[in-house]
């Protein structure tokens, strides 16, 4: 069944998900008298087989939270004859304060791992686009890549289906703008597979802890990561390293390399050799945690006004 003419009932089914993306229409919009369905003849006899289309693969997913729903800006897209179709988009909805979306699915590695299998709905956003809601594309996709950054922010690419079911031979976002500045902003609903084709459980997944209830030796790897951790120690080295000798011997390292900055302040704040320490159940380990408590605080009540948990 063509794609096109999947449409109508395909975006009824999309707002019949608990999280309905920007673009998809709301349910009092919804007209519930479904298409009058047609019957074909096969000519050598034989009854045709019932097609699973797209609007019904979508409501299989009803009640099912997608792993992501929101708006994408796409940054490039690509079809070779060798790696297919494929897109990569940043995520304009993902919270920046949390895990990327897509963490924990498996990402193709070349042509020994096959990516997590995905069933994605794109189209255009009803306030972002000439053609709101028009869809781009429906069908299955292979997860190829995913990335994060404070910089770049989140980004995800995806190889697309080009069966009779998928994109067919053109691609989906030929002819749409692309890139950092400039790229189309589209609305993208993702949902992993499992084995048997249907929508992945939540609870089947690893379930994502909060940053407070981590260990604090995974709390300081986390943040001595971040750039903005390593700035914004430097900003308050006098605090944390009151040896001058000490702040000297950090000459090096500040403005250059933060996150071997903000490692090596947290350990003289510390009075620690390694960051494992901090889970020692001794009075060295008790009292580096109270220490790696009062920074964390002051971190996170300067940046979002609230104290660690």
């Amino acid at each position: 069944m063509a794609l096109a003419a999947r449409t109508p009932r395909l975006k009824r089914s999309l707002a019949r998900v608990r999280r309905t993306p920007p673009s998809v229409p709301a349910p009092e919009d919804v007209i519930d008298e479904a298409p009058e369905s047609r019957e074909s003849e096969n000519h050598d006899g034989i009854g045709e087989q019932p097609m699973i289309n797209g609007a019904q693969q979508v409501e299989a997913f009803k009640g099912m939270p997608p792993c992501y729903v929101g708006h994408v800006k796409l940054l490039r897209w690509g079809h070779t004859s060798s790696s297919g179709m494929s897109f990569t988009l940043e995520l304009l909805d993902a919270d920046q304060d949390e895990s990327h979306p897509f963490k924990g699915l498996r990402a193709a590695r070349g042509t020994k791992t096959e990516g997590q299998r995905l069933r994605i709905f794109v189209c255009h956003p009803e306030h972002l686009s000439q053609t709101p809601g028009e869809e781009v594309y429906a069908g299955e996709s292979l997860l190829i890549w995913w990335a994060e950054d404070c910089a770049e922010g989140m980004k995800v690419t995806l190889r697309l289906d080009e069966g009779p079911d998928g994109a067919g031979p053109v691609h989906p976002c030929d002819g749409m703008a692309h890139g950092k500045k400039n790229g189309e902003i589209l609305s993208l609903v993702v949902w992993p597979l499992n084995d048997e084709d249907q929508p992945d459980a939540p609870s089947a997944r690893k379930k994502r802890r909060s940053f407070d209830d981590l260990s604090p030796t995974a709390q300081s790897h986390i943040l001595c990561n971040d750039e903005r951790f390593g700035h914004w120690l430097a900003r308050r080295e006098e605090r944390f390293v009151q040896d001058p000798i000490c702040r000297a011997d950090l000459g090096h390292l500040r403005g250059v390399d933060a996150k071997s900055y903000a490692e090596h302040v947290l350990k003289i704040w510390c009075g620690i050799e390694s960051r494992a320490e901090l889970t020692h159940d001794t009075d060295r380990g008790r009292h580096a945690r109270d220490r790696w408590s009062m920074m964390l605080s002051a971190y996170q009540d300067e940046r979002w006004g609230r104290p660690a948990g």
